[in-house]
C-alpha cells in the first residue's frame, strides 16, 4: 500500500470510518441536534456548528492546495465561516458539506504519487506530507472538542 493510500484512509477513517481512538467525526455529530449545534456553554468556545463549519473550510482548503487553486491563507478568516440560521435543513446540508468535503480531499489524496509527500505546496509551510497529517490530527482534536461539548452541554 502507498503512504498516500495510508493517509487517505487515515483522513476516511477520522472523519466517517472507526478510528482506534475513539468517535470518527461523524459518530461524535450523530446525535447533535441543530439547537444544541448553534448553542455555546459560553462565550469563550466556539459552536459544534461553528466547529463543523470550521473543519468543512480546512478540508477544502486543504484539497485546493494539493490542486493548486488555494488562495491566501488569513488567520482567523479563511476557515472560520460565518454559520447560517439554526433550522434542520441547515444543520443537514451543513453536515453534507462536511462529508463532501471530506471525500473529495480523499479522493484527492488518492490521486497523488508518493513522490510528492516531500515537496512543499504553496500557500502552506512545510511538505505535503506534513499538511496531510495534520490535516488528519486536526479532525481528530476537533471530533474530540465536538465529543465533550456536547456531552456537556445535552446533559441537564
Amino acid at each position: 500500500m502507498s503512504e498516500m493510500a495510508r493517509i487517505a484512509d487515515l483522513l476516511e477513517h477520522a472523519v466517517e470510518g472507526k478510528p482506534y481512538y475513539g468517535p470518527s467525526l461523524m459518530d461524535a455529530l450523530t446525535l447533535v441536534t441543530p439547537v444544541l449545534a448553534a448553542s455555546r456553554p459560553n462565550t469563550k468556545v466556539h459552536s459544534v456548528w461553528e466547529l463543523v463549519a470550521h473543519l468543512t473550510a480546512e478540508l477544502r482548503y486543504a484539497r485546493a492546495v494539493i490542486d493548486g487553486t488555494a488562495g491566501p491563507w488569513v488567520g482567523g478568516q479563511t476557515t472560520w465561516p460565518a454559520t447560517p440560521e439554526a433550522s434542520e435543513a441547515a444543520w443537514r446540508e451543513a453536515l453534507d458539506s462536511l462529508r463532501q468535503a471530506n471525500r473529495a480531499l480523499v479522493s484527492s489524496v488518492r490521486a497523488l504519487d508518493d513522490a510528492i509527500l516531500d515537496r512543499s505546496p504553496s500557500r502552506v509551510q512545510g511538505p505535503f506530507y506534513w499538511m496531510l497529517h495534520r490535516t488528519v490530527l486536526h479532525t481528530a482534536y476537533h471530533a474530540g472538542q465536538i465529543s465533550l461539548l456536547s456531552r456537556q452541554m445535552s446533559e441537564p
